[in-house]
C-alpha cells in the first residue's frame, strides 16, 4: 500500500511524538486507526507491527532534528 506523507501531516506533526508524528497521522489516515511510529518500525492499536521503509526512518530523524521535511510517498509490505 501506498502512503502519502502530505504537508499538512508535516505542519500537524509532534517531534519525536510516536503517535503525532507525520507518519503516523498518514497512517491513521490510510489505515482509519491509530499507530504509533518507532525509528524502524510502527504499531496499530490492534498490536500489528509493520517495518517502515528506508525512506520514512530517514523522514524521521529529519523531521525529529528540525531540518527542513517535505512531503514524500512510501510503500508499505
Amino acid at each position: 500500500m501506498k502512503i502519502h506523507v502530505t504537508q499538512e501531516d508535516i505542519d500537524n506533526g509532534k517531534r519525536g511524538d510516536a503517535y503525532g508524528c507525520p507518519i503516523a497521522l498518514a497512517l491513521h489516515r490510510s489505515f482509519k486507526r491509530k499507530w504509533s511510529v518507532g525509528l524502524t518500525c510502527a504499531k496499530n492499536t490492534n498490536g500489528k507491527v509493520i517495518e517502515i521503509p528506508r525512506s520514512a526512518q530517514r523522514f524521521i530523524r529529519t523531521f525529529d532534528n528540525r531540518k527542513p521535511a517535505k512531503p514524500f510517498n512510501f510503500i508499505l509490505k
